[in-house]
């Protein structure tokens, strides 16, 4: 005769067969591959079902038996996830932090094991102790994590050095990536001073120290106006720019004020109210130049922005300098680029 005890712990078993038997249903009836880990979960639940069969002292380790296979499948698939968005998520600006993204899926992966895990306290009726221990768990797991860097030589920090000169102005700007940003390699660079905002950016991480530095070796890209015609039934200037430099990536930034349209597009997108740039990126420029036609509000001079940024790295005495200082758990990846003000 089956005891209370017994009873519970083969009803929840059972459940948790359930759990994953309609999960599977749903991955077969849909043709989705990664319905083979709810597959693992039932062949092991039905494994562990038939151990109920067996003297009582078999019991607990048929249901151990039985959790074995869709635990080792899915916490290996969760390693496999963790360990491919754990670097993206360095590349993140500050801003915007993946941590998340890895804690639920590490919160997921525990969830789905303890399905069935949970299961098995209630044989002996140790819910409470069980619940103990995980937390014990959790609990050295965090203070681990916080004494361990979680920077190494095959899992690095990256550092950005932009080589930037707008106009005659130039410096080496510093952005890092991570929530810490720049934090843990400011007592590498003492001289290092915060960037002002006036420094344009062509990463998706904020700038925020600079080094002085001398002009970078490429020259400044190169705007010339081949056409220019006000309409005044429209108030409106149809502006024509050959564009071209030594750069095969060039940025043009134009005020959103004064823009009606150009070329680039059938239309210009609605921007929120935060920004005040409409901006078009040219890739692989040819040694000739490029064409846009600009339709511009109104007669009167338009101030815009044209970017020029070298595809090969950035070299040179100051970049020299940064790799020099850089520990072996920080990679530096370096660009220069070269900023021209217009009037139009």
């Amino acid at each position: 005769m089956v005891g209370d005890t017994e009873r519970v712990a083969l009803t929840a078993w059972m459940g948790s067969l359930v759990f994953w038997a309609f999960w599977l249903m749903l991955a077969t009836l849909g043709g989705t591959g990664a319905g083979y880990l709810a597959l693992y979960w039932v062949a092991g639940g039905a494994l562990g079902l038939l151990a109920a069969i067996l003297p009582p002292r078999a019991h607990l380790a048929g249901a151990i038996l039985g959790l074995i296979p869709g635990a080792i499948v899915t916490i290996e698939t969760a390693t496999m996830l963790s360990v491919n968005i754990a670097p993206m998520s360095g590349m993140v600006p500050a801003s915007v932090p993946a941590d998340m993204v890895i804690i639920v899926l590490v919160a997921v992966s525990t969830a789905l094991v303890g399905v069935v895990a949970f299961t098995l306290p209630c044989r002996t009726g140790g819910v409470g102790r069980a619940a103990i221990v995980c937390a014990i768990l959790g609990v050295v797991g965090i203070a681990l994590t916080a004494a361990h860097s979680p920077y190494s030589a095959k899992r690095p920090k990256r550092l950005v050095a932009l080589h930037a000169a707008d106009a005659e102005e130039s410096a080496l700007l510093l952005a890092s990536t991570g929530a810490d940003g720049m934090g843990p390699l400011l007592s590498l660079f003492p001289n290092a001073k915060p960037a002002p905002a006036s420094w344009p950016t062509v990463m998706m991480n904020p700038i925020t120290h600079m080094l002085p530095a001398a002009l970078p070796a490429m020259l400044p890209p190169q705007a010339e106006v081949t056409a220019d015609h006000y309409d005044p039934t429209v108030d409106a200037r149809q502006v024509t720019l050959h564009l071209h430099g030594t750069s095969a990536q060039l940025r043009l930034a134009n005020p959103a004020k004064a823009l009606l349209g150009w070329s680039a597009s059938p239309r210009l997108v609605t921007l929120p109210p935060t920004e005040s740039h409409y901006q078009v990126n040219f890739e692989g420029v040819p040694s000739a130049g490029v064409d846009i036609q600009l339709t511009l509000r109104g007669s009167q001079p338009v101030k815009v922005d044209l970017l020029g940024i070298d595809g090969a790295p950035a070299s040179g005495p100051e970049i020299e300098s940064v790799s020099k200082r850089l520990p072996d758990w920080v990679t530096l990846s370096s660009y220069s680029y070269r900023m021209a003000r217009l009037r139009l």
